[in-house]
């Protein structure tokens, strides 16, 4: 799949196939970076560089692969 240079909090909540309100909760714990391209306004817009959700990707895979392995030796 071809990701746009940047994604919305939508965006890369549906690509990672989370809650959008996990996408925001990573943001502010700083498990993710993002850009706020309202920095004036009472609510931020975040924007997420995709190369960031794909490593947030990656390592959530090797998150994964790690748990099984974990769970097949007990």
């Amino acid at each position: 799949m071809n990701l746009p240079p940047t994604l919305t909090v939508t965006d890369a909540a549906d690509y990672l196939k989370l809650n959008r309100r996990t996408i925001l909760d990573w943001i502010h714990t700083g498990k993710i970076e993002a850009s706020n391209v309202t920095p004036s306004s009472k609510r931020a817009t975040w924007r997420i560089a995709s190369a960031e959700v794909l490593r947030v990707f990656e390592e959530g895979k090797t998150d994964k692969q790690n748990l099984k392995l974990i769970n097949s030796t007990k």
